[in-house]
């Protein structure tokens, strides 16, 4: 039933010529640069280096071996594809196991999983947060030994160098579970046993700490929402908006389901699992985070919506345990919202990388190695902009030097990939979005788009 979910939640993917996401197509670009990073003629270690220790290779990582055997659009779709499965699989199977569920779980994880972020292009964090919805029940595992340290600590390694706060996120629900049976008054002391696999993250956190790299945004910026602003966001459904009004239909669908659950089931009584109480504890938290947090802390990095996944999907376990009236009803309702978010996004997707396909096209016709900078961002008039990073996509097909590619741009040790000097001060001098003004040699292309 999950996985059957999980597998209906990815179609729309493939209902497109290319997946318009905004940021996708710079994973997709830096994922070709690894992955032709010593091809002779293209000349990219002149410009480029590989940075190891980063803790953003999720987005790019797992691309790099599928460029090489498909093309950039399909290597894509198939990525996205096990992202996106693997997050509603992880949420629904996190439900079902802390007592809650497995349909309502799984269908309103897909949903959410088509949200803001995905459009957005926040991959790498979205399979860091989905590692943690698999990892996660494990802790609950109350006969756990010396055996399965091992691997539950290597599992949290590579989801930190998958995404940092992906990461901790997925660690904080680690300790959340192997701490739930405190709730209920046990001892402390086993509890310590399972929740240590998850203080790796602790060494790892602070070597990244301490590697001195300097921010390039100020930490703070002006929020005018606030935190009802940003409460008004959530229940209205804006939080799920992306790529057009209608989006906040499924949005408030999203919300409003879930929150008359809870409702319900607080009515009724009875005594939950105490995984699913503890759960309803971190999404307390979190929305205390998504109403409290800096909205630009990190650097522009939307972080208060990156806690609206938790805020939605940890209270199910909650909501829907026990004996659940109606039960049957409440299921077609979460398939109709699941059903619904899903065609919305197919038709979204559709329509807006027929024109990210029709663009990509009309791209001139470029030597290998050539030096690129986009003439001007385009203005797609929605939250998510599939047209902001175009010329990811047109480097790609003319295997040239994309000088707007920002995440090589940022601090070496944030991203796997970052410009050597030369072509940093280059980037910067050139960049549109900057005001820069590019220099003899450094080809600008623009588009004149018509939707």
């Amino acid at each position: 039933m999950i996985a059957a979910i999980a597998a209906l939640s990815v179609l729309p993917l493939w209902t497109t010529p290319v997946v318009p996401t905004q940021d996708g197509p710079s994973h997709v670009y830096n994922a070709w640069v690894i992955a032709h990073y010593d091809d002779p003629g293209l000349g990219l270690a002149e410009h480029f280096e590989i940075v190891p220790w980063a803790p953003n290779w999720g987005g790019v990582g797992p691309l790099v071996p599928l460029l090489r055997v498909l093309p950039p659009a399909d290597a894509e779709k198939v990525f996205l594809s096990a992202v996106l499965g693997t997050f509603v699989f992880g949420a629904g199977r996190l439900v079902a196991r802390c007592g809650g569920d497995a349909l309502i779980g799984a269908a309103l994880a897909g949903a959410v999983a088509h949200g803001l972020l995905f459009v957005m292009g926040f991959s790498g964090y979205l399979l860091a947060l989905a590692g943690g919805f698999l990892l996660a029940p494990a802790a609950t595992n109350r006969t756990s030994s010396s055996a399965a340290f091992l691997p539950c600590a290597a599992a949290f390694g590579l989801l930190f160098a998958t995404h940092l706060l992906g990461a901790m996120l997925a660690g904080a629900l680690w300790l959340l579970l192997a701490a739930s049976p405190l709730l209920d008054r046990q001892p402390l002391r086993p509890l310590l046993r399972r929740a240590s696999p998850a203080l790796v993250l602790v060494p790892l956190a602070a070597i990244q700490a301490f590697r001195e790299i300097p921010p390039v945004f100020p930490p703070f910026r002006d929020d005018p929402r606030g935190p009802w602003g940003r409460f008004l966001e959530l229940v209205s459904g804006f939080h799920w908006q992306a790529l057009a009004d209608e989006d906040r239909i499924a949005g408030f669908a999203l919300t409003l389901l879930v929150s008359t659950l809870l409702v319900l089931r607080t009515r009724r009584g009875g005594e939950a699992p105490v995984e699913a109480r503890a759960l309803m504890l971190g999404a307390g938290v979190a929305l205390l985070a998504f109403l409290l947090a800096p909205w630009a802390s990190g650097g522009g990095a939307l972080l208060p919506e990156r806690f609206v996944p938790l805020i939605l999907l940890l209270p199910l376990a909650y909501a829907s345990s026990g004996e659940l009236p109606r039960a049957r009803l409440w299921r077609e309702l979460a398939v109709g919202v699941f059903a619904f978010a899903v065609v919305l996004r197919g038709v979204q997707y559709h329509e807006w990388g027929k024109l990210v396909s029709r663009l990509e096209a009309e791209r001139p016709q470029l030597s290998p190695g050539t030096l690129i900078v986009a003439a001007h961002r385009i203005d797609a008039g929605s939250v998510a902009n599939p047209l902001f990073h175009l010329w990811g996509r047109l480097a790609v097909a003319e295997a040239a030097v994309a000088l707007d590619d920002y995440e090589a741009a940022m601090p070496r040790g944030l991203f796997p990939l970052a410009f050597r000097s030369a072509t940093l001060e280059l980037a910067w001098r050139s960049r549109s979005d900057i005001g820069g003004q590019p220099p003899p040699g450094v080809r600008v292309i623009g588009w004149a788009p018509t939707r």
